[in-house]
């Protein structure tokens, strides 16, 4: 699927567990990045389905990577806080939460500014 007229579309769940099993059977973390990285180009994603693609990885420096890339893109903002379930170790989730904390505050602010400016209003 991808983009259609310029705009990106959500992932379908076969688009995603495709890609799961693609990341599943390549042995290089370089080629499991891409894999990510494809479908994320492509499509947009939701928290549950970023959280299933970064559970789909191996080593908690892929996972890192792969979350500083797409929880910024992810189509429900509001559910970020469900992507720090993807990272184990301290030191990352101690990263991750920084990093979700903060984009959590900067969709919180954005939404806030559209609504003061009327942008949801008809």
């Amino acid at each position: 699927l991808g983009s259609r007229g310029g705009r990106q579309v959500l992932a379908s769940e076969e688009e995603v567990r495709a890609v799961l099993q693609v990341m599943r059977d390549l042995r290089h973390s370089a080629a499991r990045l891409a894999a990510f990285r494809g479908l994320l180009h492509r499509c947009l994603l939701s928290s549950a389905q970023v959280l299933a693609l970064l559970r789909g990885l191996r080593y908690e420096h892929e996972v890192s990577e792969m979350l500083h890339e797409a929880a910024p893109k992810v189509s429900d903002p509001y559910n970020l806080h469900v992507l720090v379930q993807a990272v184990t170790s301290p030191t990352y989730r101690a990263r991750a939460a920084r990093l979700l904390a903060r984009l959590s505050k900067r969709s919180r602010e954005d939404l806030a500014r559209d609504s003061a400016a009327g942008v949801w209003k008809r």
